[in-house]
């Protein structure tokens, strides 16, 4: 079978709001690095990526929106005789990001494994690594979405409709 070394792939939460703007979506706050390509992880490593995705409200509401998380989930590539240990570090889980001046925090991240989210004891006695055998095992992680700023009743009603249109959020806004 095959033994891999390792290698990093980064995946990154909405970056909070500001006075003037919305957060960004899915992008690597400090250094606003955009998100490694699933086919550079893919190329890499036997991993099929199965789906990488924002996830509506997850951004914190407010008169300036959070930037959305992003959902990953990942298999053991189908055909590939060997196996894969898969270690997950997701900031946000147990203090997720805050809002401010009356905006709403963001989604906490979360580890998931086979479309369960994992309870903290979970992921405690995992240590956040997961040994892939077979192609069967869907191991994967939601980001933490970025807090909001402001209220959200204060928030323009063309962005409230926007943010629905492009499916940031999936129910109206706050009256």
């Amino acid at each position: 079978g095959g033994q891999i070394e390792h290698t990093y792939c980064f995946s990154a939460g909405g970056m909070g709001a500001n006075a003037a703007h919305d957060g960004i979506s899915a992008v690597q706050v400090p250094a606003l690095a955009a998100n490694v390509p699933v086919e550079m992880l893919e190329y890499d490593v036997p991993l099929l990526t199965l789906q990488r995705e924002f996830l509506p409200d997850s951004g914190g509401a407010g008169q300036q929106r959070g930037g959305l998380a992003q959902r990953v989930e990942f298999c053991l590539l189908p055909g590939f005789d060997g196996e894969a240990t898969v270690s997950i570090w997701a900031a946000g889980q147990n203090v997720p990001p805050f809002g401010l001046l009356g905006g709403e925090g963001g989604a906490p991240a979360q580890i998931r494994l086979d479309g369960r989210t994992l309870s903290r004891e979970e992921k405690i006695a995992q240590a956040g690594a997961f040994l892939l055998t077979d192609s069967q095992t869907v191991v994967g992680f939601d980001t933490a979405g970025g807090g909001g700023y402001g209220s959200a009743a204060a928030r323009d009603a063309s962005a409230n409709e926007g943010d629905r249109r492009q499916g940031y959020v999936s129910s109206p806004a706050p009256e």
